[in-house]
Parts: C-alpha cells; structure tokens; sequence
C-alpha cells in the first residue's frame, strides 16, 4: 500500500453560466467564492434556470456540498447533472471527487474514467484518479494516469512533483 502526500492536484471544473438572467448568482454559483453562496447562488439558478443553466448548477452546488462534507447532497446533485446531461464530463468528475472523498475508490476510478471517456482534455481528473489508484496500491495505473496529466498540463508542478513521488514508491 501506498502513502500518498497530498499535493496541489485539486479538481477545478468551473461550469460557465452562461445564459443565467441574475448576475450576482452566477457569480455566486461559480467556484470562486465560499460554499455557502455557492449554494445560494445555484439554488437560485436552478430554481428559475433553463437546462443548460441546470446542468451547471447542479454540477456545482455537488461541489459546493462536497465543500461542506454533505456527501449524500453533492452525489445526488452530480446525479441530477448527470440525468439531465448524460455526456457532461465534469459532473462525472465531481461526483468521482465526492465518491473519492467518502473512500469510495471503486466509485471514485469509475467516474474519472467516465469523465475522461467524455472529455480526454482534463489533466485534473488523470491526476485525481492516478491519485486513486495510488492509495489503492496500484502504482502502474496511478504513475500512468499522472504522467497522462503532465503531458495534458506541462506546467503543472504539482502533477510532476507526485509523480516523482511515485516513482520513488516500492
């Protein structure tokens, strides 16, 4: 088994709400600000919104939940996300974050790989799934998964940084 560190690998999946008629909460429902405005505002928006504004909201009220450690709303957001928009790539991969969080590993792999089946640009959802694989003890498919999210994201230090950790691991 594994010791994994904890690194700068957190999952961004900003939704853009692009058609929501009140700005202040679509400013609120965006990742930018504390978990409860984000509730606030995407509750705002799914209680007036279209479909596509519903999509994004719920995905990100699931992350706001998360936030606050409510897994059982945030799944259940990330489902409503996903009924409404089965090919949306990022309620997958916030719903693999909550399934993460609660030690759900099994959950966890399957919707990043779901996420990543869907959309194969997200160097943040190879690096949290590698991370996954990791903890489970599977160092071929997590240094894989991370060196997938390092040729996504060259950049990104803290993707190169766990894994020369894991390289370095037994």
């Amino acid at each position: 088994m594994f010791r994994i560190i904890p690194l700068c690998t957190a999952l961004v999946v900003a939704i853009p709400m692009s058609r929501c008629h009140h700005p202040s909460d679509k400013e609120n429902c965006s990742l930018t600000g504390a978990p409860d405005g984000m509730i606030q505002g995407c509750s705002a928006i799914i209680n007036r919104g279209t479909d596509k504004d519903l999509v994004g909201a719920y995905s990100n009220r699931c992350l706001a939940y998360e936030i606050r450690g409510d897994h059982d709303r945030a799944i259940a957001d990330c489902d409503q996300a996903i009924k409404l928009d089965p090919k949306y790539a990022r309620a997958y991969a916030g719903r693999g974050l909550v399934y993460e969080d609660k030690g759900d590993h099994d959950r966890a792999i399957t919707d990043y790989g779901m996420a990543i089946e869907l959309d194969p640009k997200l160097p943040a959802v190879y690096a949290k799934r590698g991370l996954v694989y990791a903890k489970k003890g599977d160092k071929q498919h997590a240094i894989a998964d991370l060196s997938e999210a390092i040729e996504l994201d060259p950049a990104n230090e803290g993707f190169k940084k766990t894994l020369s950790i894991l390289g370095k691991m037994p």
